[in-house]
């Protein structure tokens, strides 16, 4: 598919015959996927009492399937706690989201459509 500007023309043609236009909000209309990660590591940073040492992969979000395999030894209490600490310290890292302009871009055009 095209790059760019062809991108959000392809995707604005598509919206311009549609009546609703309904977009998923993580990973479509902005990306968390840095804050979703920091605020993973600072939990098991708060539960586990220790540092992470995890790694930010841009093309790998982190879930607790990662934190499963990054400690394999990690009980199912300390998991959902991680998991539930994760959730709580979220709101910190929002300042980490990063809004799909080409997104926004489709949905200015369609305003007064």
């Amino acid at each position: 598919m095209a790059e760019g500007k062809e991108v959000v023309e392809y995707w604005w043609s598509k919206a311009e015959a549609a009546d609703v236009l309904v977009f998923d909000l993580d990973g479509t209309l902005i990306n968390s996927d840095l804050a979703n990660f920091l605020s993973y590591d600072a939990a098991i940073s708060q539960v586990l009492s220790i540092r992470s040492q995890m790694a930010f992969d841009p093309n790998n979000r982190t879930t607790r399937e990662t934190i499963k395999k990054q400690f394999p030894a990690i009980c199912s209490d300390k998991l959902y706690q991680v998991v539930a600490e994760k959730e709580r310290l979220y709101c910190n890292y929002l300042p980490q989201t990063v809004l799909n302009l080409q997104i926004i871009s489709i949905l200015e055009r369609s305003i007064g459509k």
